[in-house]
């Protein structure tokens, strides 16, 4: 006699075959999403180490540049340096000058001064002339003899109308300057007072002639020529 009887071993066990192998496919997937994944990784790692690297370079470039310019600066400190010292010595030398110019103009005031006075106090006609013809400084009685006033410093001899008769007085000056040689000459004012007429050359520091000077001496009546 034959006897079937139902066994479930297999359907357990073919339950489990098909878990197991639902799993496996659940493994797999999930392995192969973090290969993936980390296939990703590495590609954003390598990114990040190549901007990295391109940043160091960026960075080294940067401080050699720095360092180049720190060179330059020092440099152009050293010679900031070197011009303050040279303006500094530069500004003692003007100090020194403009003492120098200040005593100068302190001895040039003071001959002024002395000058004026001298002018102002002579008893003798005396008028400077430049030598563009222009009157350059005169005394008291040389104002009151060629019909002067303060104002006419300065200005050309010929815009003059002299209370004396004096020929040719142009030419004379004209003469003096070129040739650096006095003339003498008696002249006669309006009331016929007559005069000793000298012009003569006034030379520069350096012996150019720059000028001449006029003087008018009174001929007394009984040496009159």
């Amino acid at each position: 006699m034959v006897v079937f009887l139902e066994s479930p071993a297999p359907a357990q066990k073919a339950l489990r075959s098909a878990k197991s192998i639902r799993e496996s496919e659940s493994s797999s997937r999930r392995i192969a999403k973090l290969d993936q994944e980390l296939a990703a990784t590495k590609e954003y790692l390598q990114s990040v180490i190549e901007a990295q690297e391109a940043t160091n370079e960026e960075l080294q470039s940067a401080s050699e540049e720095i360092l180049s310019r720190n060179e330059e600066l020092q440099s152009m400190n050293e010679e900031l340096e070197t011009a303050r010292e040279e303006l500094q010595s530069t500004y003692e030398e003007l100090a020194t000058v403009n003492d120098e110019l200040r005593e100068r103009n302190t001895d040039l005031t003071r001959g002024h001064k002395d000058l004026s006075h001298l002018f102002s106090t002579i008893g003798m006609a005396i008028l400077m002339i430049g030598d563009e013809m222009e009157i350059r400084r005169f005394t008291p009685q040389a104002q009151k003899i060629f019909g002067l006033i303060p104002a006419d410093v300065g200005r050309p001899l010929k815009n003059i109308n002299p209370n004396i008769d004096i020929p040719n007085l142009r030419e004379t000056i004209e003469k003096v300057l070129v040739s650096s040689k006095e003339v003498d000459s008696e002249v006669a004012d309006q009331q016929g007072l007559r005069y000793a007429l000298r012009v003569f050359p006034y030379p520069h520091a350096e012996g150019h002639v720059t000028g001449v000077v006029i003087t008018l001496v009174p001929i007394p009546p009984a040496l009159k020529t």
